[in-house]
Order: C-alpha cells, then structure tokens, then sequence
C-alpha cells in the first residue's frame, strides 16, 4: 500500500485505529479478530456477547492497529429499549482510542434482512456521535458465505431502500467478509484500502470535537480541492446515469448535499424509470389483449390455451437452457415435452421441489443431502449453504426425476427477517420445473422440536407459495437414525407443532436415513408415495401462476442489470476519483 496521500504528499497513519459498531451476534468480535489475525475478542455462538467496550492491538502487514470492539444491542429496538449500559458504552467506544477512529465499521449480517425498524436502531444507536461520524463509515458484511457466489451488489438491489439508504449514509462504502473462515487474506488486504481511502478523503481520524483552528491557506487549499473533486465526479456520474436512462440531458443546478447522495438519487430516478417501463409494456400488453374482437367462448378458451403453452414453452426452454449451461445433463438424455401432460405418464417424470429451514446447533438440516440421496448421484453441493435455487435431473427407477434445491430459512425467525434475495429464490424453484412440481417435499431433520416460534416462521414462509401448496406437500423427516428404537408416529405424537403440519400435509410424510445411501428401497417408497399423492389429487400438479412468473423473472432480470451497473458505476467512481487526485497532486507539486 503506498505509505503517501495523493495530497499534498501527507503521510498515511502508521497506527489505524478502528471502532466495530453493530447489533447483537452481528459478528463484530470476530471481525475484530480476523482484522487482528489472532484470537483477542472473546466469541460465543451461545450465550457470551460483548457488554462493555474492549480495545486490543496489534501488527498487520507492517502497520500498527487497534481495534475496539462495542457492545451488540437488539437491531428491532428502539433507543428507548436499548440499555442505557449498553448505549453508555457504545459511545464511549470511540474515546478508547484517541484521538480518535480513523473508521467506524459497521457491522451487518447477511443473514437478517434489513427492516425499517432495523434501519431506525441503527440511526437511533449512531445519532449521540454526531451526523459527522457518517464520514468515518463503512458498512462490513459479515457471513459473505451466506450468498455464496451471488454478487453483493445483487444482494444490495434486491434488500431494497432500507439498506441502500444506509449505505448512503455511509456514502457507498461497504466490504464483504466470512470470518469464521478467514483463511483468505485477499478480502481483508481490501478492506484496509477501503479504510485509507476513508482517511484520505477526512484527512484524518473522526474526533468528538473536530479541529476548527486549521490555517486559512490549508482551509483555501482543501475547499479548492474538494470542489474539483465534487465537480469531476458529479459530471461523470450525470453522464453516465443519463446514458443508462436515455433521457436527454437537462441543466443541473448547483446541489448543498454531497456526491454520494447525489449519486444514489440518480441511481433511485433510473430504478424507477425502468419500473415504469416495465409497467408501460404490461399495460400495452393487456390493452391488445383487451381490444381483440369478440368471439365464442370455446375460442376463447383455445387462445388461452395457447397463450399458455406459449408461455410454458418458453419456462420450459429456460429450464432447460439452465440444466446445460449450470447444472449435469447426461448426454444421452432425451428430452421430453413438458406441457401437455396426462395422469396416464406419471410414472415417467417426477418434478421435486426441496424447501425447509436451515441448520439448527450447527447441525445440517439436510435438503440437499435429501436431493443426492433421491437422484442417487451427488450433484448438489453439501459442503456450502445454497444461495441460490438449483435444479438436477437423473433417471431414477425409470422415472425421469427432477429435484430443485432451494435456500432454506432460519427455523426461529420469522419471514421479515429472511433476505428477500432468498424469499425470491425460494419463489423462483418453482419455475426451474415447468410446468410446476408435482410435490414440495418439506424437509424437517427429526431432532427438530416446531417450538412456538418455529411454527410460525414456517407458516410464514410457506405463503411465498399460493394456497395450494399444502395439497402438494409431503412432509420428509431427514435424519432418520437419530429415531433409534422410536417409530416415527410416536416421535410426531409427542410434539403438537408435528402434528399441526403433518395435518396440515393430510397426514403425508416419508422418514430418509440420509447415512445409510445403500437402502434404495426408501427412495423408492417415497416415489410412490408423491404418485399416490397425485393421483389422489385435482390438479396433478402444483400450478406455476404465469403471470407471477413473468414478474418474477423480470424483476430478477432488472435486479441483476442494476447491481451490474451500480458495481460499475462504483468502479468507475472509485477510479475517477483516484484520477483527480493524483493529477492534483501533480498539479500542486509542480507549484
């Protein structure tokens, strides 16, 4: 890292002080820790959490730190209900170090979505160090492993405005990290720019005072600089959103808010220009439809029809164009049509969607084990969390058998608190199976008590589906030897939350072995059980709504387009602002 500033030729600190700030098992010790890379923040995944601001020190690639680790509070409380030893505290973390932080990171977990009610206990906690420490932030993402290959920007877009209007707060600036598996040294070497970038533009570290006497040649110089800063950067972010938008370029008046707000105005405008064009085709879409000449009812019935082959046909090459390009396709596969399908063939396909909560204590819950052990090969990952829904496809007892793996929830928590880039993938399983699954198989591991407030978020989460999934879904017991000498009928009957779901699954359920692969007869037990299921039903099939479909796939094409271009406008601002400041450099050196 170059020990200059690209101004004025200032030293950087060879002592960077750092304050962690952020909710309750946020992961703010162990991000300590791993800045440190040694063990000096005491971590508990149980009962132990941090209650009274601690500092420690140490040497990393050749510069000198200390950190301050914060007490967590309740991120849904307000103020009010947050003690007043812990908000005591939390302030006082920045005095520890004085004269002051160079950056206050704020801490957030991937894994809890952020609410508006969290949003407000973050200002509320922030607002006793003053509107100037918003300068000094950076927003630090803890478990980076939770969205797995998923780029944070699409995590970002997809969370909504709560968490894009914090990050304005911090105007932009945020890191992504795993520190409970901190082997890779690249995401922390990152981070530090990040924070030197912090101290360069606040030429110097946060204080509760600021410094007011500062000589009237630096105070000239600084604002001549930041000037030509704002000026440069606000002219390559106008060009570039209105390249983006297609609107024609209008005069701007001169703004008193910063770059960073400007920015993520512009980018909130473009959001909403391409709402409304979505919005534009879906009316034109209805008025054609709309305006077309009455004709008989059996015709009318017919168009229908075909507009929804159209439709599955086109789910149906998505999907498939999603096995080839992602997922194992045996080559000598044969492809069947999937529309059109008769009670007489269902022994020959099978589509299986896998939802359910996540680990519990640690311990897997087992979806994806579930999906390796029906198709027999071992083609989901079980070694990472699934960010993202997946579909596999094999031959199993001459049936064609497709499983869609899906991300699973935190069994305690209600659906609020689940990210919504999760809630929409969870969604989206059912269209990698068109025309829809015949079967949710509801995977719950057997050590698993529907505690009251298990039950709940399971009921929550299962209305990301329409009303009908109930009449589709077998509940599937994994883990099945930690039953020991207990029948399964004896292990639902001594918990009601059991038997509120099984009756609500009209008493289906399957018990897997996951350890015993060799016994293929309870695959096949299973498979007999989804077919008695959908011979026993209406509709042989879970029904994929097409328009919810249509609207889900475009909402996740656009959110992937705006967290594309919001990771390329931050690269180009970033690159920009690089750019002025070293011809600045050489302009005053040249002086």
């Amino acid at each position: 890292v170059s020990q200059r500033l690209n101004l004025g030729g200032k030293v950087l600190p060879n002592h960077l002080r750092i304050v962690m700030i952020g909710g309750l098992l946020a992961g703010k010790s162990s991000t300590g820790n791993t800045i440190l890379e040694k063990i000096d923040f005491y971590v508990s995944k149980s009962s132990g959490r941090t209650t009274h601001s601690e500092i420690s020190h140490g040497v990393v690639e050749g510069r000198r730190l200390t950190v301050v680790d914060s007490p967590g509070w309740f991120c849904f409380n307000t103020l009010q209900e947050t003690s007043e030893m812990d908000k005591l505290e939390i302030e006082n973390s920045v005095n520890l170090c004085p004269p002051g932080p160079h950056a206050v990171l704020l801490v957030i977990d991937l894994t809890t979505a952020m609410s508006a009610s969290h949003l407000r206990s973050v200002q509320e906690i922030m607002k006793p160090l003053t509107e100037r420490v918003w300068r000094h932030c950076m927003v630090v993402f803890t478990r980076g492993d939770w969205i797995s290959d998923v780029p944070v920007e699409n995590y970002i877009v997809r969370e909504g405005k709560e968490l894009q209007e914090l990050l304005e707060k911090c105007g932009n600036r945020y890191h992504v990290i795993n520190p409970y598996h901190s082997q890779d040294p690249v995401p922390i070497k990152d981070m530090f720019q990040k924070i030197f970038d912090i101290v360069k533009q606040n030429r110097g570290c946060f204080t509760i005072k600021a410094k007011e006497k500062k000589s009237q040649i630096l105070r000239l110089q600084e604002k001549g600089i930041e000037e030509e800063w704002k000026r440069r950067e606000q002219e390559l972010i106008e060009r570039m959103m209105k390249a983006l938008s297609k609107e024609p370029e209008e005069p701007t008046e001169p703004h008193r808010e910063s770059s960073e707000f400007r920015f993520v105005i512009s980018y909130k405008n473009l959001k909403d220009e391409w709402n409304k064009r979505e919005q534009n085709l879906i009316d034109k879409m209805l008025e054609a439809l709309s305006n077309e000449p009455e004709v008989p009812m059996k015709e009318v019935d017919v168009t229908e029809n075909k507009v929804q082959d159209q439709l599955r046909s086109a789910l149906e090459k998505r999907f498939w164009s999603a096995l080839k390009n992602h997922h194992s396709v045996p080559k000598n596969y044969v492809q069947f049509p999937l529309t059109g399908q008769s009670r007489s063939n269902n022994a020959s396909e099978l589509r299986i969607v896998l939802i359910g909560g996540r680990e519990l204590n640690g311990i897997c819950n087992g979806r994806s084990s579930a999906g390796n052990f029906i198709l027999g090969q071992n083609v989901f990952n079980t070694s990472r969390r699934t960010a993202q829904s997946e579909a596999r496809q094999q031959e199993v007892f001459s049936r064609r058998v497709t499983v869609v793996d899906t991300p699973g929830w935190w069994w305690h928590y209600f659906r609020e608190t689940t990210p919504k880039l999760d809630q929409i993938e969870i969604q989206n399983s059912v269209h990698l199976c068109p025309p829809g699954p015949h079967v949710f198989l509801l995977v719950i591991p057997v050590y698993l008590h529907l505690s009251q407030l298990v039950k709940p978020s399971l009921e929550q989460h299962l209305e990301l589906f329409n009303a009908d999934v109930f009449s589709h879904t077998i509940v599937l017991f994994t883990a099945g030897d930690w039953l020991g000498v207990k029948t399964v009928e004896e292990y639902i009957e001594s918990d009601e939350g059991l038997q509120w779901i099984v009756n609500k699954c009209e008493n289906r359920y399957h018990v897997l072995n996951n350890k015993d692969h060799s016994d293929k007869t309870q695959v096949k037990e299973l498979l007999e059980k989804i077919e008695e299921m959908w011979a026993g039903n209406e509709d042989p099939y879970y029904e994929v709504e097409l328009d919810r479909a249509a609207e889900l796939e475009t909402k996740r094409e656009t959110g992937d387009k705006m967290a594309r271009r919001l990771k390329t406008i931050n690269e180009r601002k970033t690159r920009v602002l690089k750019e002025v400041k070293m011809r600045i450099k050489e302009k005053t050196q040249r002086v």
